[in-house]
């Protein structure tokens, strides 16, 4: 029989690596400049191309464009059986609500963006996005 000091370490433990091997199979996990494009019905409503700076870390999404806007920080799902994909929903109190859904093709970020204003009015964007170099300094 095992002692419970014994147990609880192995289960600490156990949990840790856990953690560790989660985050290790978070392909987005950093900091990526992201364009968004505007598709042609969101161009008419006004829409214009942009780019953005957005960090995936502790698994939550933050962008630094719609920050100005309101949008906070929030979690983003990585589903287990599709690892290299990742959705995320932003809400503002005054500027509506940002569906994200994205995933890794090799070295770059694609995907999609909806922002649908208080008004109703809907603006749709394609992303495409490379990861911004780490700082070693």
């Amino acid at each position: 029989m095992h002692s419970p000091r014994l147990v609880r370490s192995a289960m600490i433990l156990s949990l840790l690596f856990g953690a560790l091997e989660a985050r290790a199979q978070d392909v987005f996990v950093g900091a990526w400049n992201i364009h968004f494009t505007p598709d042609a019905a969101s161009t008419q409503n006004g829409a214009k191309s942009f780019r953005d700076a957005a960090l995936f870390h502790n698994n939550e999404l933050s962008s630094e464009a719609f920050a100005m806007y309101g949008f906070h920080t929030v979690p983003y799902t990585v589903p287990t059986d599709a690892p290299s994909t990742f959705t995320a929903s932003m809400s503002s109190s005054s500027q509506g609500t940002l569906q994200w859904t994205g995933r890794r093709d090799g070295a770059r970020i694609v995907g999609t963006l909806e922002w649908v204003k208080p008004n109703g009015v809907v603006y749709k964007y394609t992303l495409s996005g490379e990861r911004l170099p780490e700082d070693d300094s």
